[in-house]
């Protein structure tokens, strides 16, 4: 089954489809061990957004090469981590995400469009150009959590940026 096709502007009728991103993964294959994972590895850090660039070699970028990915922190006034990010730049450069994820206790709470809201404007700011949400999640593999959030976010996206005045 195909995990993603592209959203598009129907020319005859002028209508924005959006096919809602199916699960890959589920919820229990990506659980609280993988962000136990992540918060041993990086256990402190100042609140609020924090970056570090880490060199990996991994299939699932489509080769064998090593490419810089970027892990996006996000903290609470204590410190606590409430969400991360990791993304990379693929050969067509679009910044594609993966391995999102905000603490199941801090969900629902707006923290992961934060996020991906800070990450999009550092974007901008680096390379001049928006991080297109719709591209940026086409082909992941995402949990049911995750497909739920992208599929909100693109559509609450592409209403902000072609609506602005309903939103």
């Amino acid at each position: 089954m195909k995990n993603f096709e592209q959203s598009w502007l129907n020319e005859e009728n002028k209508v924005w489809v959006w096919d809602n991103i199916e699960p890959a993964r589920t919820d229990d294959e990506v659980n609280m061990g993988y962000w136990d994972q992540v918060v041993n590895r990086y256990p402190s850090g100042d609140p609020g957004f924090s970056e570090m660039i880490v060199k990996t070699q991994a299939d699932r970028f489509g080769h064998t090469n090593v490419v810089d990915v970027r892990y996006t922190f996000y903290r609470s006034e204590t410190g606590e981590l409430l969400a991360f990010n990791m993304s990379f730049i693929n050969e067509e450069g679009y910044q594609k995400p993966f391995g999102l994820m905000v603490h199941p206790d801090h969900r629902r709470k707006g923290i992961g469009t934060l996020l991906i809201d800070y990450i999009r404007e550092r974007f901008m700011n680096e390379n001049g150009v928006d991080m297109d949400a719709e591209i940026a999640f086409r082909d992941e593999k995402l949990t049911q959590a995750s497909a739920n959030f992208v599929n909100k976010y693109v559509n609450e996206d592409y209403k902000k940026r072609n609506s602005p005045n309903e939103v």
